[in-house]
């Protein structure tokens, strides 16, 4: 997806006048843009989403918070949420703010490893990174305009679309998060999509969604047993058959 090539009337290159000055590669503003808005911080993001996602996320069946992310336990997995910000070095490369988002959701099954009591997003049997649906002709580097990410939601230095960002990230975890992980923690239709779906690009709109390998791959035999045992005592002639290994 490419950058937008043109931009709203009276608004400079970056998309939103000069609110966006651009980040260097090392991820140090460029004009001063960090003595500009000093009271605009990760701090500030963070509570602001805390304030809108909790009572959703509470109101789904999540129990255990940290500061960005959090757990619920179902009868076969531990569900997981987490939303991260960006180092220097990446908010430069990708030019938005360090305190810029994306957020990721998780289905954990607990036959794989019953010691675990905390997966992180990388523990996480199915894997899903959320997808805004608005436009953000914003992202600037050091080189000039960037690519608009569908997978970052941009809060600009000085904050003022703070309030747009954290609406999305709700509206994204309610239209997009919570659908992904009520769907993955039911065994049953966790094998079925084993049986018969590949990972999914993301694009605006649309998350990316990822397996646990390809199929046909030993993760993926070793997920997908371990995932119809608890549907049936013997899933290996539905394995073998699996749709999805004879879709290439």
């Amino acid at each position: 997806m490419e950058c937008p090539s043109e931009y709203p009337d009276g608004a400079s290159s970056n998309g939103y006048g000069s609110a966006m000055r651009g980040w260097r590669r090392d991820g140090k503003p460029l004009d001063g843009a960090d003595e500009a808005f000093p009271s605009m911080d990760g701090k500030v993001v963070g509570r602001a989403l805390r304030e809108q996602v909790r009572p959703l996320l509470r109101q789904a069946g999540f129990t255990t918070f940290t500061d960005r992310k959090a757990w619920r336990e179902t009868e076969h997995t531990i569900d997981h949420v987490t939303i991260r910000s960006f180092n220097a070095y990446n908010a430069g490369v990708f030019g938005c703010t360090t305190y810029s988002t994306t957020t990721e959701v998780g289905v954990f099954y607990r036959c794989l490893d019953p010691n675990l009591t905390r997966p992180q997003d990388y523990d996480c049997t199915f894997r899903a990174t959320l997808a805004k649906k608005i436009r953000q002709p914003f992202f600037v580097t050091e080189w000039g305009p960037a690519r608009d990410m569908w997978s970052i939601l941009h809060v600009l230095p000085d904050g003022s679309n703070l309030d747009q960002v954290v609406s999305e990230a709700v509206a994204m975890l309610t239209e997009q998060g919570i659908p992904y992980m009520d769907h993955f923690n039911d065994p049953e239709r966790a094998f079925n999509s084993l049986m018969t779906d590949r990972m999914i690009d993301g694009d605006f709109g649309q998350p990316f969604k990822m397996f646990p390998g390809n199929p046909g791959s030993p993760n993926w035999r070793e997920t997908s047993m371990a995932i119809g045992r608890l549907l049936m005592d013997d899933p290996t002639n539905a394995i073998l058959a699996a749709p999805v290994l004879g879709s290439d």
